[in-house]
């Protein structure tokens, strides 16, 4: 987005208002949950949290481990504790959907 300041010149606004829905994993088997992420860092971070789990169900650990704790999209928080990421992925083992299709949107 951008606006005209206060000497006529065009300059880009900081925060970005563009949104986009995520489906992401939960404790259940074929419970996904949708949450909206609002601007960048949201969108990059649900990102990166996804490919966490995804690498943690291959069985490497360390990205999940890197991940920030605590981080709240959408007034959920993004699992990253040893026991909640072991959940998810006994969810997904049992899940007939499988996670890729879920991360993007059946395209692949």
């Amino acid at each position: 987005m951008f606006y005209r300041d206060a000497h006529g010149r065009i300059q880009p606004r900081k925060s970005d208002s563009y949104t986009q829905r995520f489906t992401v994993p939960s404790t259940k088997p074929d419970v996904f949950v949708s949450i909206t992420a609002k601007g960048k860092e949201e969108r990059v971070l649900v990102a990166h949290w996804l490919d966490a789990i995804k690498a943690a169900r291959g069985g490497d650990f360390s990205l999940i481990r890197d991940f920030p704790n605590n981080v709240f999209i959408d007034g959920r928080r993004l699992p990253t504790a040893p026991y909640e990421v072991q959940r998810i992925l006994e969810a997904l083992e049992q899940s007939e959907t499988p996670l890729e299709q879920q991360y993007y949107g059946g395209a692949r």
